[in-house]
């Protein structure tokens, strides 16, 4: 990804949040943000959102929010769900991802789960290719399938993930095609050995597996 990319995964990860009180009264500074410091594809598609946004009103993006990402489980921001579902696979997803962000130096913050997308935007901001890469091959297929359900929701939000994932589908394409058999598609999978940072540094490929 280049810099420019990863800038901008900081700026849409804050977009994807709950569109809240303190979330409209950033509206000026986040435009100002764009103005001075976007251009081209990335300036058009944040400035059409917070647009959409300020046109709909506070009541009506949070009312769209909550239908869209809380009432509707395959637009959900939480990626080991859209894997995992409620499998017990999805508490080691879990934790695999703590030690990956620990691994790559990226601190786990208390009370927000890892696997939520703004979260990882925030992640993929800042970390190595191989911490992305690995990211990709746990959750890439699921993320361009949110993309996709997005679309078909005609959803505010959806050009934003569109956005984000651009860079990575560029540099990691093999990593968003389906999965051609997943063995975690299946109730209670059966217990793994825990992902343990000591004995992989670099966090092969298949930890979420």
């Amino acid at each position: 990804m280049t810099e420019n990319e990863r800038k901008a995964l900081v700026r849409i990860s804050r977009l994807l949040d709950y569109p809240g009180p303190e979330f409209f009264a950033a509206i000026p500074e986040m435009r100002a943000d764009i103005r001075a410091n976007v251009e081209g594809e990335e300036a058009a598609v944040l400035a059409a959102f917070l647009d959409a946004l300020t046109a709909l009103g506070p009541q009506a993006a949070q009312e769209a929010y909550v239908r869209v990402f809380d009432h509707d489980p395959q637009a959900s921001l939480y990626l080991a769900w859209h894997r995992y579902g409620n499998d017990r696979g999805q508490g080691r997803a879990m934790a695999a991802l703590n030690g990956l962000y620990r691994v790559a130096g990226f601190e786990p913050l208390p009370g927000v789960l890892p696997d939520y997308l703004p979260r990882v935007l925030e992640f993929l901001s800042v970390c190595e290719d191989w911490a992305a890469e690995a990211l990709f091959d746990g959750f890439g297929p699921e993320l361009a399938a949110l993309a996709k359900r997005l679309d078909s929701l005609d959803c505010a939000q959806a050009p934003l993930v569109h956005l984000a994932l651009k860079g990575p589908k560029r540099d990691w394409p093999e990593r968003f095609k389906p999965r051609a058999h997943d063995p975690t598609r299946r109730p209670m999978a059966a217990p793994e050995p825990e992902f343990n940072p000591a004995t992989h540094p670099a966090m092969d490929p298949g930890r979420f597996v």
